[in-house]
């Protein structure tokens, strides 16, 4: 199992996206200097603690998302064996990550509105999906040269 190629890279792409869950997205600055960051879970205040219930945002979309698309990775790599269904999900991930981004393209859209004077900062970790799907890219290549490595043996048969 680990000594695939394509084991790696899909437990990198795992590692990439849990780095979602420790980071913050993005900080927002308001009118008032009030600091603003947005991470997986929602939008809290940052600083004193002004972090009550009625002064968060609480996403549901980003921790589904990013649990899934973690659960889909680890599974992806156990399925060594299974060689076409590793791929399947593998292509399934990939294009999760777009989803992905669109639903943070939405989120940017409604909260920075043209009239709106909010400040922004994006964060280095909102890369990561990006990166995770690089990974799974490669190991999707991988997994298709492994798979017609063991069909061009097993016409020599």
């Amino acid at each position: 199992m680990i000594q695939r190629i394509q084991t790696l890279y899909l437990l990198l792409a795992a590692a990439a996206v849990s780095l979602m869950f420790v980071y913050p997205f993005a900080l927002f600055a308001t009118v008032g200097n009030e600091l603003l960051q947005v991470a997986f879970n929602g939008i809290t205040h940052v600083g004193e603690a002004q972090a009550s219930v009625d002064s968060v945002v609480r996403f549901t979309v980003f921790p589904a998302l990013l649990g899934n698309y973690t659960i889909g990775l680890l599974v992806a790599v156990f399925l060594y064996k299974k060689r076409m269904l590793q791929l399947r999900i593998s292509t399934i991930l990939l294009v999760l990550i777009f989803f992905f981004y669109g639903v943070i393209v939405y989120y940017l859209y409604v909260m920075l509105s043209p009239e709106s004077t909010i400040t922004y900062t994006l964060k280095p970790v909102l890369a990561m999906p990006f990166v995770a799907g690089v990974f799974i890219y490669l190991a999707i290549r991988a997994i298709g040269r492994d798979e017609a490595l063991i069909r061009s043996l097993d016409r020599l048969r």
